[in-house]
């Protein structure tokens, strides 16, 4: 019979020593030592179903990091042109310097464009904090997205 740690000393302690010197009784700094863990005995075929279909894996898409990459290839450079257009066209050499100057912020005279920086990587970046925040913790979007069994779509 496998035994591991109780739920409750995995909150507070985590996967750690501390937590199996907690709940093998060898640590006295326990805040409740006189209380013992009630212990619930499951049939063998509850306990192993639950962990077959605790986790799934699949391939998700972050939407709005994608969009901001997107964003990032298809707006026009100084030069006039977008990378998009670049590839599009088949010129190598326009597409290695649109590439220079969306990525590196690098003039044709081969200067640093620090005014450069927040319009060529703003929507990457600002795609990124959407993916986290939206789709993070504090409004769980794709927690709600996955309930829902929608798949590849994650924000």
């Amino acid at each position: 019979m496998v035994k591991g740690l109780p739920k409750s000393i995995i909150k507070k302690y985590g996967i750690s020593k501390k937590a199996w010197a907690v709940y093998r009784g060898k640590n006295t700094s326990n805040p409740r030592p006189s209380k013992t863990a009630r212990k619930v005995r499951r049939s063998m075929a509850r306990r192993y179903s639950r962990r077959r279909g605790r986790r799934r894996g699949s391939m998700t898409i972050p939407m709005a990091t994608v969009a901001g990459i997107g964003a990032m290839l298809g707006s026009a450079n100084p030069s006039g042109t977008s990378i998009i257009d670049s590839v599009m066209s088949g010129d190598i050499n326009r597409l290695l310097y649109d590439a220079r100057e969306r990525f590196a912020c690098v003039d044709m005279y081969g200067r640093f464009r620090p005014d450069w920086v927040l319009p060529h990587w703003g929507p990457l970046i600002f795609g990124a904090l959407i993916s986290k925040f939206v789709g993070g913790s504090p409004l769980n979007i794709n927690k709600k997205l996955a309930a829902h069994r929608i798949p590849f779509l994650r924000i």
